[in-house]
This record gives C-alpha cells, structure tokens and sequence, in this order.
C-alpha cells in the first residue's frame, strides 16, 4: 500500500545490471573544422531524462520541445518521449540531436567521414560569400515580359 517500496519488475533489474543506457547528444557542427562537438547529452536515467553540457540550452530543453509526432511539449520528466523529440525537433546541419542510441556507457561522439568528391578527394571546405567572387552586373534596364506590353 501507501509508503512500501516497490522493487522494479525483473526486466528493469536485468536492463540495468547490464548497464543498458540510453542516451541522445545534440551536436554543434563547425563546417571551417570540420568536426561537431556535444554541447548536450540527454541521458535516461530512472524513467527520467539528465541533462548536461551548455547550461542555457540546458536551460531552454528543461522548458521542454515539441514532438510532432506524439503532437504535445515532451519534458525532461517524459523519458524516452523526450529522446525522441530531441530528434524531431534538433535537425538544423549546424545543430542537430543524434538518434537515441543505446549501450554500455555514451561514447564521444564523433563525425561521419568526410563525402569524397569523383576524383577520390575530399570534398573542398565552404567557401564563405567574402572570397566568392561577384557576378557582373547586368546592363541597361531589365526586359519587359511579354504580357506586360
């Protein structure tokens, strides 16, 4: 009744001597590096989710994100729900949540491998709108279509 403890069903007991952990990173990806780096990791931990890293994006998920497709704000309090909205709601290249990954203990993250161009290179890095040259202005007035005669 009121006030006894309750063990948790076998199940939860074998996941966690097994050390099973869930967890999701939200990622900060610097494209002139090259490389992303952890700014969040969610962890579920008890039915709960922990979250650590940037402390005002901490503060911004504890205030919950939108999971579109359970259609309701999920909070850290929801569990796995929250995972998964993470990777609803984080899918912008230069911050994005991983999937919900699961094992032994959340390894650092690491980037996918560079895409290799035809030629077997890899892929050239940004070139930012300062070093790409200008198109040349057009001259004269621009034409008139033809349904506006």
């Amino acid at each position: 009744m009121f006030g006894e403890r309750r063990e948790p069903p076998p199940a939860e007991v074998k996941e966690n001597k097994e050390g099973n952990m869930k967890w999701v990173d939200l990622v900060e990806f610097d494209a002139a590096a090259r490389k992303g780096k952890v700014l969040v990791r969610a962890t579920l931990e008890g039915g709960t989710v922990r979250l650590e890293g940037d402390p005002d994006l901490v503060a911004r998920l504890e205030k919950g994100v939108n999971s579109w497709s359970e259609k309701k704000r999920m909070k850290p309090e929801d569990g796995e729900g929250f995972l998964k909205a993470l990777g609803e709601e984080y899918r912008n290249p230069y911050l994005f949540a991983t999937d919900v990954q699961e094992g032994d203990k959340p390894e650092p993250y690491e980037a996918p491998p560079m895409q290799k161009t035809a030629a077997g290179q890899d892929a050239e890095k940004p070139v930012s709108s300062a070093e790409k040259p200008m198109p040349p202005k057009p001259k004269g007035p621009p034409p008139i279509p033809e349904d506006a005669r």
